[in-house]
């Protein structure tokens, strides 16, 4: 039983040893604290873009759905926007409007005031 104690203990050792060993030339390969298998810049950025850009297509196509369901008697309720159909990711309460000059972002914007405050046009 020492026997086997002590011969497990030296390749419980060496092991290691091989380990921190692979280790140092993992590190010196693809830098300190990265295994080599993580995703480059360029691809998770595409990931990330085109989950927007699904995201933003099934908004579209729910407010086509709604639309046609609002307006039954025309052809064009079959739940699909139209080709140029378009959403702001970063704001998708914005809508592109057109503007002397071309076409441009508007918002509606509600500011709260105080009812002292007179509003005149």
């Amino acid at each position: 039983m020492k026997e086997e104690e002590s011969r497990l203990e030296a390749e419980v050792a060496e092991l290691l040893k091989k380990a921190e060993s692979v280790d140092e030339e993992e590190d010196q390969r693809y830098g300190k604290g990265k295994k080599g298998d993580e995703l480059p810049k360029e691809l998770a950025f595409r990931e990330s873009r085109l989950k927007k850009i699904q995201e933003a297509k099934a908004a579209l196509e729910a407010e086509a759905r709604l639309e046609g369901e609002k307006k039954p008697d025309k052809n064009e309720g079959d739940g699909t926007p139209p080709d140029k159909a378009q959403r702001n990711f970063t704001d998708p309460d914005s809508h592109i409007m057109p503007a002397s000059g071309g076409k441009h972002f508007i918002q509606g914007i509600q500011t709260p005031r105080p009812r002292s405050i007179a509003l005149t046009r």
